[in-house]
């Protein structure tokens, strides 16, 4: 599998996930249930990948060091919001296009610390995408007539 075909399939299920906890909110889920099934069924899966395929999870103390951070401050706090401003957002697409902004920070510290590539036509891409992102935040068009997916 390449990149371009791991990402559509990234884009459909990250689509589909938070149009269900979407729903999930609208039915007045608690937002910690909804962050424990998205961090425990996952984990469930993998120790069941990870037994049947005999992985060693050996881990040197800093690289779980690392992981631990990464996974508290970034990884659950980062969800935790996300699920807010999917609850609080007239409509979910809205907190979806501000939070997915990171795909600026993102390019330029892969240029800058791991000297990724970055073409012209590259950047002129992530500018539209920034460009149409701000527009839909600023003048949402559809947020009081958008067609509801989940009545």
């Amino acid at each position: 599998m390449n990149w371009v075909l791991a990402s559509f399939i990234m884009f459909f299920s990250s689509a589909v996930l938070y149009l269900v906890v979407r729903k999930s909110s609208l039915l007045k889920t608690p937002t910690q249930l909804n962050n424990l099934a998205m961090f425990s069924l996952p984990l469930l899966i993998y120790f069941i990948i990870g037994t049947t395929t005999k992985q060693n999870y050996f881990l040197p103390l800093t690289q779980l060091f690392i992981i631990i951070i990464a996974s508290v401050f970034f990884s659950y706090l980062g969800n935790v919001f996300s699920l807010k401003s999917i609850e609080l957002a007239p409509n979910a697409g809205y907190s979806l296009v501000i939070s997915k902004s990171y795909v600026v920070f993102t390019t330029l510290v892969a240029v800058t610390i791991f000297n990724a590539r970055l073409t012209l036509k590259s950047a002129f891409a992530i500018g539209l995408i920034v460009f149409f992102s701000a527009l839909i935040v600023k003048y949402p068009v559809f947020q009081d007539h958008s067609p509801r997916l989940f009545v």
